[in-house]
């Protein structure tokens, strides 16, 4: 995925990752980055400060896959450490913060999706019926995803 030079500098060796990067984000793909820099500001969101500043990837999935979700997010978090985007799901909703509205403001902010596709999720009405019909709509109307 990654590699280091003796100075501690990171650089994305995944052609796939490359791939993705150049697809999804019209912004130039750094080729290393000073690792020493960044730090990690909460367990789901290795870059949470410049949420704002960065493409959102938002992860659609059902709590009962977790454990997926969970196996997805380092993935995820090599293109947040490049700073290239921001891999959002609901677990990053600050207690007390109306979960629907956080939801739909992030489906909004969203330029990638990531479906999780299980029994679970497709047996879940608000996946169905909310999360995916926003997606689809903003796809339709935006051109992105």
């Amino acid at each position: 995925m990654h590699c280091r030079d003796k100075n501690g500098n990171c650089a994305i060796r995944n052609k796939i990752y490359e791939k993705f990067l150049r697809d999804f984000f019209p912004i130039p793909i750094p080729i290393s980055i000073d690792t020493n820099k960044h730090k990690k500001t909460s367990k789901s969101n290795p870059v949470a400060s410049k949420t704002e500043e960065k493409p959102t990837v938002f992860i659609c999935y059902s709590r009962k896959d977790e454990k997926w979700k969970d196996k997805l997010l380092p993935h995820l978090n090599v293109l947040a450490y490049q700073e290239i985007c921001i891999p959002w799901h609901d677990k990053d909703i600050s207690p007390g913060k109306e979960w629907v509205e956080e939801i739909r403001k992030n489906i909004d902010r969203a330029k990638a999706a990531v479906f999780l596709v299980t029994a679970n999720s497709l047996s879940s009405y608000f996946i169905l019926h909310d999360e995916i019909t926003e997606l689809l709509g903003k796809k339709d109307k935006e051109r992105c995803f």
